[in-house]
């Protein structure tokens, strides 16, 4: 906190957590890896999907 880090605000059962943003990061990162295994190209999966819409759109 006193270099100035980011945190996430949690209130939880009333209390207010923090949690350092590259700590939520990688507990949001795990959760996805559960269901995209690591051989998995999301952005890839994405930009060939708008790929397709732009060329159906202009045909």
């Amino acid at each position: 906190m006193q270099d100035g880090g980011k945190f996430i605000v949690h209130v939880q059962n009333g209390e207010i957590r923090l949690e350092p943003i590259n700590a939520a990061i990688a507990r949001a990162q795990a959760i996805v890896r559960r269901y995209v295994p690591e051989t998995a190209s999301l952005v890839g999966e994405l930009t060939e999907d708008r790929r397709r819409e732009s060329d159906a759109e202009g045909e």
